[in-house]
């Protein structure tokens, strides 16, 4: 989730990997969370994992605390589990992988934040097999 937009990907237990979805287009809280809301219900979706900018050190960086607080509310207006996890250069992945595949700026920005999402989800989904347990 950044300033403009929040990247949505999914993944089912039942398949073996996450898929990009789509990329919401950053309106104010209240729209937000209905959008992500919205598409939670669309899609059954059981628990969100959003990606939390993590510094090179793995300390918060400031806007850690804008995606708390918009975990907490969406926790709150859903009843769904949240977990956390880095997403330190997931942007930057997603964007090289985007120029690799010959698109222009303006083409990445309508992918970018969605494909962010799915390297977020997962490495979430990576490190729930490798684990085999998770707080969701």
């Amino acid at each position: 989730m950044g300033e403009r937009k929040i990247g949505t990907a999914l993944w089912s237990r039942k398949v073996t990997t996450a898929t990009p979805l789509k990329t919401l287009l950053r309106k104010n809280l209240n729209q937000d969370l209905q959008s992500v809301i919205q598409l939670a219900i669309e899609y059954e979706v059981t628990a969100f994992i959003i990606g939390f900018p993590l510094d090179l050190q793995n300390n918060e960086t400031p806007y850690c605390q804008k995606i708390r607080y918009f975990a907490e509310k969406l926790t709150t207006l859903s009843s769904k589990n949240i977990a956390f996890i880095n997403e330190r250069h997931s942007t930057a992945i997603a964007d090289d992988m985007l120029k690799y595949a010959g698109m222009n700026r303006k083409q990445r920005a309508k992918h970018d934040d969605a494909l962010a999402a799915y390297i977020i989800l997962e490495n979430f989904r990576e490190s729930f097999i490798a684990n085999t347990s998770s707080p969701l």
